[in-house]
């Protein structure tokens, strides 16, 4: 299927089921359908660290909260390290250094800029707090799901009523990871004792040492585990490398020896 034609109407949010959508927020996940961006940006790029023209970055990013009214009063953003560090949105400040974002004020988006890593958005109905994390193979592996539930924790929020959604992500067949990627989670969970059995997101192949790597379910799995009941916990099944009409991938734009790739936010906003 061939990409939109860039600049073409509003900015187009990815279509959720109405039983991802909990009662008091709003989540949102872009795809690069309506913006201003040319070329290989094509066209609703939202981040400015990727070579992209920054004023047609910051029309954008107006685009999208233009979009997000009347929800949505500001845009809080990161710069993205795949660490595992929290903070508490704080519209109208320098952007922090940090992969996950939490919130109790209303109408303020949280958003994390992704281009095959998972945006994760967690919300709270009864503390009414809402999170967002930055959750690459890195980040998920060494804890930033569970920091920004203990920041949410730390401003009242409880796992155990807490809702999920697992965002755009690359997916198997397409992430394909070495040894060497198997062994740095082998290793960490038998050292920590965390998700007993991490064999199993791994899918091994008929080349030596190559593996699938299913990051999405990994994620589910480690929010159970922190505590996130099942039930609450949805995917929204959608593989960044393989929907170019949808989503920006980096490791569909390097594959093909481009190194230009623009990124899509996931986001919620506290209404």
């Amino acid at each position: 299927m061939d990409r939109p034609t860039q600049g073409q109407g509003k900015p187009v949010f990815l279509s959720l089921p109405h039983t991802f959508i909990p009662s008091g927020v709003l989540p949102f996940f872009t795809t690069r359908t309506g913006g201003r961006s040319r070329g290989d940006y094509e066209s609703f790029n939202l981040g400015l660290h990727v070579g992209d023209e920054a004023a047609v970055v910051h029309e954008n990013r107006a685009l999208l909260l233009e979009q997000l009214q009347p929800a949505a009063r500001a845009l809080c953003l990161l710069d993205q390290v795949h660490g595992t560090r929290t903070v508490v949105a704080n519209p109208g400040s320098a952007i922090p250094e940090a992969d996950a974002l939490v919130t109790r004020e209303t109408g303020v988006a949280l958003g994390i800029m992704t281009a095959d890593c998972a945006p994760v958005l967690l919300y709270d109905p009864v503390a009414r707090v809402v999170g967002a994390a930055h959750a690459g193979w890195r980040g998920a592996l060494n804890g930033i799901v569970e920091s920004c539930i203990d920041a949410m924790e730390s401003l009242g929020g409880d796992a155990r009523h807490m809702h999920a959604i697992i965002g755009p992500v690359i997916r198997p067949p397409h992430y394909e990871v070495d040894e060497q990627f198997f062994l740095a989670f082998h290793n960490y969970h038998k050292l920590t004792g965390r998700v007993s059995n991490v064999e199993k997101f791994f899918l091994s192949l008929a080349i030596n040492g190559r593996f699938q790597f299913n990051l999405a379910n990994y994620i589910n799995e480690r929010l159970q585990e922190r505590g996130v009941p099942q039930e609450g916990i949805k995917d929204v099944q959608m593989c960044t490398f393989q929907n170019e009409n949808l989503f920006f991938s980096y490791r569909r734009s390097t594959s093909s020896g481009n190194r230009a790739c623009g990124r899509q936010i996931g986001g919620i906003v506290l209404l």
